[in-house]
């Protein structure tokens, strides 16, 4: 049994702070209320390695291990000094603190097989897709192209505005890449037709984290009313699929998504996504003001439903990715145990 010790102000927000994901794990990992009885010091953002490297490295003891477990590449390409080597030393005003990056681009733990990552923190995920993409599925081509010609929106954005050039990040040659300010500007190029922009920045409208149910809400402000709804992440990288192009075929809009070709959307989805990679936001807003779906397009479209409510309609394919995700949280975990500390 590997006992974890969550530490640091960001500490709700890395795996073993979902209860559906620290039952999966309970059987071979705990969490504790001491640090000294720790095997691992978990954290879950870089800032608490700058806010708080020194206290740790004076509370470590000896055989305990020190684990950066991050579930978000924003956070690790905007704010991190090295987000794609595992092993590394953080350097305090007190002296070295080794410590290891555990996140998508330097574990397994996010190379989902079927279901991504962000959709086993909250069971509620799972129960609202299968019945959304139930009532969906059962929709025609002809039920599609009068559901959108009816739409109140052409084109809806839902996420914080961001403008600043820290959020264009290009690491690793292009492996992770800062989509914030990008799709910023793309819902800025938008201006043919009725576009709906909200989100923190854009209004006075409160951040979703302090929403009592955000994604509940967003389901029943925008069903139905919009027929391309942005589903851009915050980042690019090829094993990060947030909850947000689910939501857009959930609510019956066309998916706005930026995705090279070895980006693992592309097995979730059999068509009916605009898909911006490549272009510039001017570019981008060029091609959704040319946007028009024919019968092909609502075909791959109708497919990608079809293909939702098979994968939400039982529970099979959510076991097996929890069983996937729970022995390589345990597999990383025991590895940065049993490996050797860096020299300082």
């Amino acid at each position: 049994m590997l006992k974890v010790y969550p530490f640091g102000d960001y500490s709700h927000r890395q795996p073993l702070a979902y209860a559906p994901i620290r039952t999966l794990c309970s059987d071979r990992i705990t969490l504790t209320d001491k640090l000294e009885a720790a095997d691992l010091v978990v954290l879950a953002h870089s800032k608490d390695l700058d806010r708080h490297g020194a206290a740790l490295r004076a509370r470590l003891g000896r055989g305990q291990r020190l684990v950066l477990l991050s579930e978000e590449p924003f956070w690790d390409s905007v704010w991190a000094a090295d987000p794609l080597t595992r092993v590394q030393i953080h350097r305090t005003e007190t002296g070295p603190l080794p410590f290891t990056f555990l996140n998508h681009a330097t574990s397994r733990l996010y190379d989902f097989a079927e279901i991504p990552y962000f959709l086993l923190t909250d069971r509620r995920f799972f129960t609202r897709y299968a019945t959304w993409f139930h009532r969906n599925a059962a929709l025609s081509a002809a039920d599609w192209a009068a559901r959108w010609d009816a739409a109140e929106r052409d084109i809806a954005f839902v996420a914080e505005y961001r403008n600043e050039a820290k959020f264009d990040i290009c690491r690793g040659g292009g492996e992770i890449l800062g989509l914030g300010s990008w799709r910023t500007r793309l819902a800025l190029a938008c201006n043919r037709g009725r576009v709906l922009r909200m989100g923190a920045g854009w209004n006075d409208l409160p951040r979703r984290q302090s929403l009592p149910d955000w994604h509940l809400e967003k389901f029943l402000d925008l069903d139905g009313r919009c027929r391309v709804l942005s589903a851009i992440e915050n980042t690019h990288q090829r094993n990060y699929v947030s909850e947000k192009i689910f939501d857009s075929f959930a609510l019956g809009a066309v998916p706005i998504y930026v995705a090279d070709p070895a980006h693992l959307v592309h097995g979730l989805v059999s068509g009916g996504i605009i898909n911006l990679w490549g272009l510039t936001p001017d570019e981008g807003a060029a091609a959704l003001d040319a946007f028009h779906p024919d019968a092909a397009f609502r075909e791959g479209y109708i497919a990608t439903q079809a293909q939702m409510a098979r994968l939400f309609g039982t529970a099979a394919a959510l076991s097996r990715e929890q069983r996937r995700l729970a022995t390589a949280l345990w597999d990383e975990l025991v590895a940065v145990c049993e490996a050797s500390l860096p020299a300082h």
